[in-house]
């Protein structure tokens, strides 16, 4: 009996009309559902709906997109986020969980993994924080997320979309934030570094990338237990444009006020009146205080076995 699938597309895709046409074409003989998000969270809402009639949830879009899938999933009961198979068709503007586990964008080879049973449990993060509206809230990751320079210049895209242009890159919108960047003061403590100063960026990431390419943590595994927690300090303006260089070029950053560690848990704490903000899959979530921590082989996903 074949496993019955809800795709769920986000509606600003790259070519959602063809991926549409193709998951009908490929997947003609199988209990399937496909629907299309219409406002930000509906991913994570259409998932909640339809979970309990669905073995397989495939989010077509990019981190974000997945991201609220996930969250969708994480918030129904054990059994069904035991039962239910999450898989990704990548489809956004950055795909960097994508870069990590290479999932397939064909649809027939997608077809042939879930065939063939090829899904693999990967860990997920958790992690608790303040909104911008001082709440308390909480929220899943499947990649990646940060307090510091990368989440300032998604605030600031998402306040104002003059930012970016067609043709500019989150890379050179980063750039831009820099020039104004006024560095946090905060404590980072986990079970293998407590240090307090001025931060550039900390990003506690599952996987290998971040911030349209950027190989932030190169040795990342989505299936470890750890979390790979990287710390940039205060750093000049030649020293960021160097890093944003090595890190598009997947080189490891050997500047010493950039730190790296592995980690189950993270706490950060702003040490001053001004906001260090955080984001987790390029979504802006709010600010810290922060506690972040890994769930290990959480989630089922449909991704190639390798040797």
């Amino acid at each position: 009996m074949k496993p019955r699938i809800t795709f769920i597309v986000n509606n600003k895709a790259k070519q959602k009309r063809h991926i549409i046409k193709r998951i009908d074409e490929v997947f003609y003989d199988y209990p399937k559902m496909i629907l299309q998000t219409e406002y930000r969270y509906h991913a994570m809402i259409l998932t909640q709906q339809h979970a309990d009639s669905s073995d397989i949830i495939i989010a077509v879009g990019g981190d974000g997109t997945l991201n609220e899938v996930l969250n969708g999933l994480m918030t129904l009961p054990g059994n069904v986020q035991e039962r239910v198979v999450l898989g990704l068709i990548p489809a956004g503007l950055a795909n960097d969980f994508n870069r990590s586990l290479s999932i397939p964008a064909d649809i027939y080879e997608l077809r042939l993994l879930i065939e063939s049973k090829s899904f693999r449990n990967i860990s997920v993060g958790h992690v608790k924080y303040t909104t911008s509206y001082d709440k308390e809230a909480e929220r899943f990751f499947i990649n990646e997320g940060e307090v510091g320079i990368a989440a300032e210049t998604i605030r600031r895209i998402n306040n104002s979309p003059r930012l970016l242009t067609n043709n500019m890159t989150l890379t050179l919108a980063t750039l831009q934030c820099f020039v104004n960047y006024r560095y946090p003061y905060v404590r980072v403590i986990s079970d293998t570094i407590h240090w307090q100063g001025r931060i550039t960026s900390v990003v506690f990431a599952l996987g290998k990338y971040f911030g349209g390419g950027l190989a932030i943590a190169s040795e990342a595994d989505l299936f470890s237990d750890k979390m790979h927690l990287i710390l940039v300090e205060k750093i000049g303006s030649q020293d960021f444009a160097k890093s944003l260089y090595k890190l598009r070029h997947d080189q490891r950053l050997d500047n010493p006020r950039v730190h790296y560690f592995e980690t189950a848990q993270l706490l950060i704490e702003p040490l001053e009146q001004r906001d260090a903000w955080l984001q987790a899959d390029g979504e802006f979530l709010g600010k810290a205080p922060i506690e972040a921590r890994i769930i290990p082989k959480q989630v089922k996903l449909i991704a190639r076995h390798t040797s």
